[in-house]
């Protein structure tokens, strides 16, 4: 099962998005054949990497759909360090859709779920969002 989950990461890196959403989807579909948990961090994994595929063929409308589904299955689990992550991916989607109200709200939730957990690089990749943020928030305001 490893080996579909990393072939479809192997193609997204080629940039080969059609092959990889293709195995990705096999992924998931033999994950929830054998793990009856939606939840399981197996079938988690295999919907942030559809969500990544599809942000990178521009299609942030599903992308975010789906970075949200995670978001609430995360919620539900102990995993601070992963709701941080799905909020920072969230707010990323929201500044690629040049919606900068949601991106910074939901990339300062991000940050408390960071501090909260010392998660000193996650931290960075927030502010280091935010700054792109704000980047081209002043491109469009001027």
């Amino acid at each position: 099962m490893q080996c579909l989950y990393d072939y479809a990461w192997t193609y997204c890196y080629q940039r080969n998005y059609k092959k990889s959403l293709e195995i990705i989807k096999k992924y998931e579909a033999y994950a929830q054949r054998i793990i009856k948990n939606t939840a399981d961090e197996r079938i988690v994994k295999a919907r942030y990497t559809k969500a990544v595929i599809l942000e990178n063929q521009g299609e942030y409308e599903e992308s975010l759909m789906l970075h949200k589904e995670i978001l609430e299955i995360r919620r539900n689990g102990t995993n601070q360090r992963a709701i941080g992550v799905s909020l920072n991916c969230i707010g990323f989607l929201y500044m690629l859709m040049n919606d900068f109200i949601n991106s910074k709200k939901y990339f300062e939730e991000s940050l408390t779920y960071r501090s909260v957990e010392q998660d000193l690089r996650g931290f960075c990749t927030v502010h280091a969002n935010l700054s792109k943020m704000y980047f081209l928030k002043s491109l469009y305001t001027n």
